[in-house]
Order: structure tokens, then sequence, then C-alpha cells
């Protein structure tokens, strides 16, 4: 029992990969997938939901994931690494803070603005550029795909 529980620690947390339960047909797919992984890390990390989730969201450094998606430092980059669940594909996804902009009609004055936890409205725009590459590791087929994800907070 103590050797299972071990290599569910190491499979789950040690190795920081994320296990995506889903089944892509193409290279393509999965990189797509990464990116949508990526945009689901960056929400909850913004909203401070991801504390208990972090081993399993495949986050290779939770301070300087921290530091680029929750403080928009947009020096370092964040690194995301996950697989899908039937080994086929291997996701490396790049997460950088491209900068924030208040929301028009807003008055908020300073940066970082307050949380908006206790019923506040999102008062900046935040801009992160995700880079997510997928590769089949039956076909060494490689995908790549780039998106920017928008967040009010």
């Amino acid at each position: 029992m103590l050797f299972i529980a071990g290599v569910y620690f190491l499979m789950g947390s040690g190795w920081k990969v994320a296990l995506i339960n889903k089944t892509y047909s193409s290279a393509q797919e999965a990189s797509t997938g990464g990116a949508e992984h990526a945009a689901e890390v960056i929400r909850l990390v913004n909203n401070e939901a991801a504390v208990a989730l972090i081993s399993n969201l495949g986050i290779q450094d939770v301070n300087v994931a921290k530091s680029v998606i929750y403080d928009c430092d947009k020096t370092q980059t964040a690194r995301i690494e996950a697989k899908t669940a039937d080994g086929r594909y291997t996701m490396r996804v790049s997460v950088k803070c491209g900068g924030n902009a208040a929301i028009p009609g807003t008055t908020t004055y300073k940066f970082p603005p307050p949380p908006t936890k206790l019923g506040g409205l999102p008062s900046f725009y935040f801009f992160y550029a995700i880079v997510s590459e997928a590769k089949d590791v039956q076909n060494n087929n490689v995908a790549k795909v780039e998106s920017v994800y928008r967040l009010a907070r």
C-alpha cells in the first residue's frame, strides 16, 4: 500500500505534470487543449482557488506562476506541462503576461487592483500570451498554438 501511495505522489505532484483526461485525434487538437488548460490555470490562480490544486495543474514553479499570472510580471515566463491520459500526447505550455489596461468607465487608480471577492466590480483587463506545443509520441508530429487570453480583474 505504501508503494502505491508513493507512485501516486510521484505521478500527481512529484513530476509536476498535469494529466488531461481527454482523447485527441491530432497533435493540433492536443495543442489547443494545452492552451485551454493554461487558460483555466490562469483563471484559477487569479481567483486564488488553485492553492490546493497546484500540484495537479502541471505548474513547474509555483512562485514564478503566481508572479506572472497574479502580479503580471512581464520579465518571467510560467511553464506548464501536461499529457493526455492515454500517454499519446505531451504538451508544454508557456504563459507570459502581456500587460494590463483599465476597463473603460472604471475609476481605479492603483495597481494591482483590490480583490473583487468582496463584491467589487473588475477594474482592469489582464492580457496573457499562451504558447502551447504538443508532441505526438508515436509519430513525432509537433503542433504549436499561440493565443491571447484576456481576464477582467
